[in-house]
């Protein structure tokens, strides 16, 4: 009797790591290569800076990828970022922009192009907090019959800093040297013909936090863990 319970024990602990290796987990990276993680990215000089997301994992059809980026309020070097793509308008100011000063691609190097997906993507500000919000979808059609060995481009986000300088100067593109950090809040993917409610999550906790100066590493951001599997669209309904 006590070996046939450590046998079901044993089947039990096989069954769920199958299950777990096998879920989607997302990468949030600086860089324009999805296979080359960097965590934190210091700020060189007057150039263009880019974020990807890319996610591996993905299992059976799939016509929808919903990822949720939460950030700090961002002062005028980073307001680009969180307004070109906004519907409320670009509050950089003058002195950031270069046309267009933030752009966002589906297409990721190192990762596999969605066939079909066009990405759509804006940023706001929070109502009751300092922090800015970049909701990033991807729809898909026809929809993708995922390969789970294989890694798929999210979205590429180019932020051109050409104008930014460092410290607290008003009327200058300043604040390059502000260090911060963004976390992926929610990830998930929408099966084929399965109810709009109904929600794939994508794994965070390991690769879900970028920092912005922060090579010395005096800071920490609030962090998810691998078990969180809240959804995107959990959290649009928690904040309507």
């Amino acid at each position: 009797m006590r070996i046939a319970s450590s046998l079901l024990a044993i089947s039990l602990v096989a069954s769920f790591a199958t299950t777990a290796s096998a879920q989607a987990v997302l990468r949030y990276s600086w860089g324009d290569d999805a296979n080359i993680v960097v965590a934190n990215q210091d700020w060189t000089g007057p150039t263009t800076y880019s974020q990807n997301l890319s996610v591996t994992g993905l299992s059976g059809t799939i016509d929808r990828i919903d990822v949720t980026v939460k950030g700090p309020g961002l002062i005028d070097a980073w307001r680009p970022l969180a307004f070109t793509f906004s519907p409320y308008g670009n509050w950089g100011g003058v002195d950031c922009l270069d046309t267009p000063s933030t752009t966002v691609d589906v297409v990721v190097p190192g990762a596999a192009v969605i066939p079909g997906a066009t990405l759509s993507a804006y940023g706001y500000p929070g109502v009751t907090t300092p922090h800015t919000t970049w909701d990033y979808t991807v729809n898909i059609s026809p929809p993708l019959v995922a390969d789970p060995a294989t890694r798929y481009g999210i979205a590429l986000v180019s932020c051109n800093l050409q104008h930014a300088t460092t410290g607290y100067v008003p009327g200058l593109c300043m604040g390059a040297d502000y260090a911060f950090c963004c976390r992926v809040e929610a990830a998930s993917a929408h099966a084929a013909g399965a109810p709009p409610t109904s929600w794939v999550p994508i794994m965070l906790g390991v690769d879900d936090i970028v920092y912005w100066n922060n090579s010395a590493g005096l800071f920490s951001c609030y962090s998810t863990t691998p078990a969180r599997t809240r959804t995107w669209g959990e959290l649009k309904s928690r904040y309507r």
